[in-house]
């Protein structure tokens, strides 16, 4: 391997660094990794990663809803400013719930993108015992910027309005599972 001097304060290799035991640290929290690029600026660099746990809570119009402690723990990857997140909650118990409904508790609250809403990617698998839930009805998510919720809404492709607040469709046993991706707060 040879190693060069390139400007004031940079080294170069010329050919593969491998660390064998340990990790590669940067003394500064402004830096970070460039990949393949030929310049070093901030949109080419990966300057944040982290991997963690979350605990998710619902939120309702009105009424509330218990979440089974068991079944209440996400797993989340931030890269940059995306968050790749999921949760698989089960609902204990409910009181009166209606209206609109929220997960909250996300690692990290939605960006603001300056559209009065979030760009969120996301999957949500629902089982709603005795919920009148017909078959055709789907389930969309919309983040809420600058908060760490996302609102679940009901669509049926025969209703006119899409959207429809979930909340009364809440039961004991319900479960959620919710993936997805979402560009956190910059």
């Amino acid at each position: 391997m040879a190693i060069s001097k390139i400007g004031s304060n940079a080294t170069g290799f010329g050919s593969d660094l491998t660390i064998t035991d340990g990790d590669l640290l940067f003394a500064t929290a402004a830096k970070g990794v460039c990949l393949g690029v030929t310049s070093n600026t901030d949109s080419n660099t990966i300057d944040d990663y982290e991997e963690g746990t979350w605990t998710g809570a619902f939120q309702l119009g009105s009424g509330s809803v218990t979440i089974n402690s068991s079944f209440n723990t996400g797993q989340y990857i931030k890269i940059g400013h995306l968050v790749y997140f999921n949760i698989h909650c089960r609902v204990s118990a409910v009181s009166s719930p209606s209206g609109k409904f929220d997960i909250t508790g996300l690692p990290f609250n939605f960006g603001d993108n300056g559209a009065s809403r979030c760009r969120v990617s996301l999957s949500v698998w629902a089982y709603i015992a005795g919920s009148g839930l017909t078959a055709g009805d789907s389930f969309q998510a919309m983040g809420t910027e600058d908060t760490d919720e996302i609102t679940i809404h009901k669509g049926n492709k025969g209703e006119t309005n899409y959207f429809n607040h979930i909340g009364s469709h809440i039961t004991t046993d319900t479960e959620f599972s919710v993936t997805g991706v979402y560009t956190g707060t910059i």
